[in-house]
């Protein structure tokens, strides 16, 4: 009976902590309340986890692997490497942030709270939010209370069987932050209902899948509709034919932006994508990049970075933007940590969906996949506050935990 009463109380206080986390996550990236208020929010639910961590867990040693480590490590040292360089008060303080919420998030979270409580507080959170969302997107802002609930009016309506709609945003501030969500919405609901059989699921599945319509985020969609296909493909092709066809994929992708800023010939046609700008916050990260190769600018907000340079862009678009970041998350660590940081972010991510593949779970290898697609057009990354970085990381995390207990269980056998 006591052994019942406490299992109930430690699924309370890990779902709390949960729906804390995502919370102050939202709060972040919202209009409702300071953003510095969100941001210590999160800080104190992630030194709970922690606490939570030490006097709950029965393992003495945290696993980790080597690789991932190593590359985890490495990072979290060029970011102090620059605070050395240019001491900053800014920086100093974004320094030890990153350190302390990734190394919890990452390494911590996934020992706390068990994988199925974490997907399925996702499933439902971002369910609820797109929810909330709804009236606004097809019958204009409502209030709960004080609250505001709005959508993304900014170009024109968009129409859809016969109704006009306006990206969704829920109590979010642009369709772009809600997109990320509703995918891995979409995907921790698929996860659950695949592993539960439980119906609950079902509906919040399907109205995270409709939010990611909504939310007119072509980098969300895209990010969604390319880790359903991984988990079709996952269904009839080995491994070792999946893994081929994940990195020619890549491979791809990485010559075909080469060939668009000219760096290795190609077809004309690559010319006249229109990339709303991000092209120029590229080439202005590239220059700043030049001027600081290998290290980078440190954890200085990467807007203020790339101002500077912008202005040297003769051609600049009409839709180049000042003030934000370089919308692509490979761009900003690259400009952040130089050539050394930006690849061994890149080989952090090859390496997650390599090990997750050959370890035959395809829920978090579609969920990893999509944050790979996604943050080549959004500018956040695992290194942040905001619930977009709060959910990345903590994806990173169970994937690296999943990988830990396999290899435990592979030499236990």
């Amino acid at each position: 009976m006591v052994e019942k009463i406490n299992d109930i109380m430690n699924r309370f206080y890990e779902k709390s902590l949960i729906w804390s986390l995502i919370i102050s996550g939202i709060l972040v990236m919202s209009y409702l309340l300071p953003q510095w208020l969100g941001y210590s929010l999160s800080i104190i639910i992630l030194l709970l986890i922690a606490t939570y961590h030490i006097y709950s867990s029965n393992k003495s040693i945290i696993t980790a692997d080597p690789t991932i480590l190593f590359i985890i490590m490495m990072l979290f040292l060029i970011y102090s490497i620059n605070i050395v360089r240019e001491p900053s008060f800014v920086s100093s303080q974004r320094v030890v942030v990153f350190i302390v919420s990734l190394s919890i998030i990452i390494f911590l979270l996934p020992d706390v709270i068990n994988r199925r409580t974490f997907a399925s507080c996702v499933c439902f959170i971002s369910g609820l939010l797109v929810l909330i969302g709804l009236p606004a997107v097809f019958f204009g802002p409502y209030t709960i209370g004080p609250i505001l609930v709005d959508s993304y009016h900014y170009g024109n309506a968009i129409p859809l069987l016969g109704w006009n709609y306006w990206p969704l945003t829920s109590v979010l501030a642009n369709p772009n932050y809600m997109g990320p969500i509703t995918v891995i919405g979409t995907l921790t609901g698929i996860e659950r209902y695949s592993q539960s059989r439980r119906l609950i699921y079902l509906p919040f599945l399907f109205i995270n899948f409709f939010g990611v319509y909504l939310t007119n985020s072509r980098n969300a969609q895209l990010g969604l509709l390319i880790a359903l296909f991984l988990l079709i493909l996952h269904r009839y092709l080995s491994s070792r034919n999946l893994w081929f066809l994940l990195l020619t994929s890549i491979v791809s992708s990485i010559v075909i932006i080469l060939m668009y800023f000219s760096v290795l010939p190609g077809p004309r046609i690559l010319n006249q994508v229109d990339l709303r700008g991000r092209d120029d916050l590229w080439t202005a990260a590239w220059l700043g990049l030049h001027d600081k190769p290998i290290f980078g600018w440190g954890a200085i907000p990467s807007e203020l970075v790339l101002e500077d340079y912008l202005y040297q862009i003769e051609d600049r678009s009409e839709h180049a933007a000042f003030g934000v970041g370089p919308h692509n998350s490979y761009v900003r660590l690259f400009l952040s940590t130089g050539y050394v940081g930006g690849f061994l972010y890149s080989i952090l991510f090859i390496c997650l969906m390599k090990k997750i593949l050959f370890k035959e779970n395809p829920y978090l290898l579609s969920q990893v996949t999509s944050i790979v697609i996604m943050q080549m057009f959004a500018s956040p990354s695992i290194f942040g506050l905001s619930l977009t970085s709060l959910l990345w990381g903590a994806t990173v995390g169970y994937t690296h935990h999943a990988i830990c207990e396999y290899d435990i269980n592979s030499r236990n056998a």
